[in-house]
């Protein structure tokens, strides 16, 4: 992807420019702005921890003890537990100009107690956007007090606290961070999300001569779920290091340099990698202790290692392909022993794999494709907000019409200003379109769109050879219904960006053909209260007849999460959550699926994966935080009329009831 200029129009207003009004942050790098990026990032927070602080007050002061205020509430062990605000605050997206930086301290919020009555901390929405990558530094001074060796202190961090599984829509974008030199306790950033979220088009390096820092970036708090993607690391012990046990982590075309320990560390949890280029010398991934499970494709492993292994697998499952290394001992070692002695790895699985009709298991290796490079409207002029054709966002409005005149205004580029808005009819996307921002505004959808099934909120129409996006949307707790988010209802290429819909399904295609680009997508279809909508009824996703690639793609509730009716389907990285069967592909069609989690299976009879008559090959693990929540049925395949299963006795224990699949595949005699 080439690297691309960002440039908001004047009038977004979810956009906070830090080196405005009120702030005024110096980017020249003469004046520590520590303290100001750290009260920015706490002016957007404050209305989630206010919001906490009046829920907390509400119960203690009613005396009914069923009470429940809220977005989502349990009660547990006679309380009730409230995981989210009453309301959505606005959406805001932190912004810096070009220029450097500086800092002497961690980015982060401020707020001690900043959690739902779960514990879970409320650190979400937390979006740093740079202009460019090369032109965005954050330096941190060097030989800065608190980044002594052992430290391991982040320059930006995403949480303070352990955990949190709302910790949705955060991302760090097209800047780097710079850990300074003479800090050997440095971490460049230490990041979490959960659901959607991503670090993307980033360089962490250290400038110390001799490349000296901690890591560049760490992952280690529960319930992660994030990309990162177009990410290059210069320096350091480890170049990424990944320390949890539950949920996974896409990463996609990154640059590994010069590190002291591994390029890769990844201890006990899930990783999906494709593009990993590698020049060091020392391994290029290590993986440590018996719950790490890693997929590695397309990659360029270079080192100076006569005596050691470019992929150095200490315990764990790994599945590689298509990777090509020089400069070390052997591709490919577990726990010691050499598993792939040359330096190429055609296909390589750590585990035996498993199908159900005597073929020999093999990745489907499905053509990839990346999504098409459309460059950033800098051109103002190319800019329209709903609001100039009259939409609301007062969440009250009926904005329907107001949208779809945004829609039909022959303006190449539509944005929303902060807000809530209601639809309550399909609004098309017509040809003249090419980029839909939601700059992250609400939706909420009326009473007549909740009730209409086989439709889209928006319906993409017109037949035209250049893509539409559409992205940056964090739809909350007023958007749901038997609707999808979209419809695509022509050929047209489709990309689909850091889209979050809380409780709504999100894709059909009403026209077969066409492509699909998914990147960071998050659904859930179903909500936890039958008057809203029964578990299920609806798929998340579901493909007739097309051509799609996703990477990081979160599905959740459905009885059957994503459909492919007849598509070729590649997945890199995904999670499902629900008792529902995580991939269905039915009609000849074919999906592969390379590493993730399928998680909170229910015991129920469903089975995870649905082959019918078509051809599937998958990597994953499952994951439950119960003895019940798991799936017995790992694959039910069915060949011309004949059913078979794969059970979760036939696969490596993962953990408790939970499991791995190393390797899946079974293809039609069609």
């Amino acid at each position: 992807m080439a690297r691309q200029r960002i440039v908001y129009p004047e009038d977004a207003k979810a956009v906070i420019d830090v080196t405005k009004h009120p702030y005024y942050v110096d980017n020249t790098g003469r004046t520590d702005c520590t303290k100001t990026l750290i009260r920015i990032i706490d002016d957007v927070l404050r209305s989630d921890l206010e919001g906490m602080r009046e829920i907390y007050e509400k119960l203690a002061n009613d005396p009914n003890p069923d009470a429940a205020y809220g977005f989502e509430n349990r009660k547990i062990g006679g309380r009730i537990r409230v995981i989210f605000p009453e309301r959505l605050p606005e959406q805001k997206i932190i912004y810096f100009p070009n220029g450097v930086y500086r800092v002497s301290g961690t980015i982060s919020y401020s707020f001690e107690r900043f959690h739902n009555s779960l514990g879970n901390e409320m650190c979400r929405s937390i979006r740093l956007v740079g202009e460019s990558r090369d032109g965005v530094i954050l330096k941190l001074d060097d030989r800065c007090p608190g980044f002594e060796q052992g430290a391991s202190r982040p320059v930006v961090s995403m949480i303070r606290g352990y955990r949190s599984n709302v910790a949705m829509s955060n991302y760090i974008e097209n800047m780097t961070i710079d850990v300074g030199s003479g800090n050997p306790g440095a971490i460049g950033i230490d990041f979490f999300s959960n659901n959607t979220g991503a670090v993307r088009n980033v360089t962490i390096r250290s400038s110390d001569p001799d490349g000296r820092g901690d890591a560049g970036l760490v992952i280690r708090h529960e319930y992660v779920v994030a990309l990162v993607k177009n990410v290059e690391v210069i320096g350091f012990d480890v170049g990424i290091r990944l320390e949890v046990l539950r949920n996974y982590t896409v990463f996609e075309h990154i640059v590994l340099k010069n590190q002291y320990r591994a390029g890769f560390m990844i201890e006990n949890t899930i990783a999906s990698i494709r593009g990993l280029r590698s020049v060091n010398r020392v391994p290029a991934l290590n993986t440590i202790g018996p719950l790490a499970h890693v997929v590695l494709i397309d990659g360029e492993l270079r080192g100076r290692r006569p005596f050691d292994s470019a992929l150095s697998l200490d315990f764990g499952t790994c599945y590689a392909r298509n990777v090509r290394t020089s400069g070390y001992a052997c591709a490919v070692s577990y726990y010691g022993r050499v598993e792939v002695p040359g330096a190429e790895i055609g296909e390589y699985c750590s585990h035996p794999g498993a199908s159900l009709f005597g073929e020999r298991p093999s990745s489907l290796g499905l053509p990839i494709e990346e999504a098409p490079d459309v460059p950033w409207p800098a051109d103002p002029n190319q800019w329209v907000s709903v609001n100039r054709f009259g939409a609301a966002g007062d969440g009250k409005t009926d904005d329907t019409e107001a949208i779809r005149r945004a829609m039909a205004s022959g303006c190449p580029v539509i944005y929303f200003q902060p807000g809530k808005y209601v639809i309550d009819a399909p609004i098309e996307i017509p040809a003249t379109v090419e980029r839909v921002n939601f700059m992250f505004a609400d939706l909420i959808a009326g009473p007549n769109l909740r009730e209409m099934r086989d439709t889209g909120t928006f319906v993409v129409t017109g037949e035209t050879d250049r893509p539409l996006i559409l992205e940056d949307l964090f739809a909350w707790e007023e958007y749901y219904g038997y609707q999808h988010l979209i419809d695509h209802a022509s050929v047209r290429p489709l990309i689909l960006s850091d889209l979050h819909v809380q409780a709504g399904p999100l894709y059909r295609n009403s026209v077969p053909g066409g492509k699909v680009f998914i990147e960071n997508i998050c659904c859930t279809t179903g909500s936890l209260t039958e008057d809203k909508m029964p578990y299920g009824v609806v798929p998340c996703l579901e493909f007739r007849g097309q051509t799609v690639w996703a990477r990081q793609l979160n599905p959740e509730r459905s009885l059957q999460e994503v459909v492919n009716r007849g598509s070729m389907l590649w997945v890199l990285g995904f999670k499902t959550e629900g008792y529902g069967s995580a991939y269905v592909t039915t009609d000849g069609g074919s999906t592969e699926v390379l590493g993730g989690v399928i998680s909170i299976g229910g015991n129920r009879g469903i089975p995870a994966i649905v082959n019918d008559e078509s051809n599937v090959s998958i990597v994953a693990s499952t994951n439950g935080y119960s003895h019940e929540e798991y799936f017995p049925i790992a694959v039910r395949e069915t060949r011309g009329g004949e059913t078979r299963e794969l059970r979760n006795s036939g696969f490596p224990v993962r953990f408790v009831c939970q499991y791995t699949i190393p390797l899946y595949s079974g293809r039609s005699r069609n």
